[in-house]
């Protein structure tokens, strides 16, 4: 009986407490994607191995600006500059809970648990794994001309706005 309530209250810390990863605030979920009015949050390694981060303002055939965090400053990149880059158009789904939950599971399978805990491990971490990447594109996967289509502005800057008011 002691060991069914320890099982309980260790299975409730792991989901209650599972990893999270951190996301900027305009980020949104999956399901509230067709109402953010922000662009997709980009991760860039340019030539000289320095990294950059930010909002996706704008991205053109040869070059694509970013909103910087810190500090908050427009910023345009090159695409002949760049040799990485990763786009995140929402938030990942997390569900790491489900690993050391059905892990545990498998103690429900007896004897034959020691063929089906690898299996399940496996199988869980793998699914996690995939599913933390669902919203992500990287260079391998997208093409610069597409990357318009994430930008908070697809058609360009409009004429009327300047890199300082994004800035405020």
């Amino acid at each position: 009986m002691k060991n069914k309530h320890i099982l309980i209250i260790f299975v409730l810390a792991i989901s209650l407490f599972s990893c999270k990863i951190n996301t900027p605030y305009y980020v949104y979920e999956y399901d509230n994607l067709k109402s953010s009015e922000y662009g997709a949050y980009v991760e860039i390694k340019l030539n000289n191995n320095s990294y950059f981060s930010g909002e996706l303002i704008e991205a053109s055939s040869e070059d694509i600006v970013l909103l910087r965090h810190n500090p908050k400053k427009c910023a345009r990149f090159m695409y002949k500059d760049i040799s990485k880059i990763q786009v995140n158009i929402a938030k990942p789904i997390q569900t790491l809970w489900s690993i050391p939950l059905f892990a545990i599971f498998t103690i429900s399978h007896g004897f034959y648990s020691i063929i089906t805990l690898p299996i399940n491990l496996i199988s869980t971490i793998t699914i996690n794994y995939r599913g933390s990447n669902l919203h992500t594109f990287n260079h391998k996967t997208i093409k610069p001309n597409d990357l318009n289509k994430f930008a908070r502005f697809p058609q360009g800057i409009p004429e009327n706005i300047t890199f300082e008011d994004l800035e405020k």
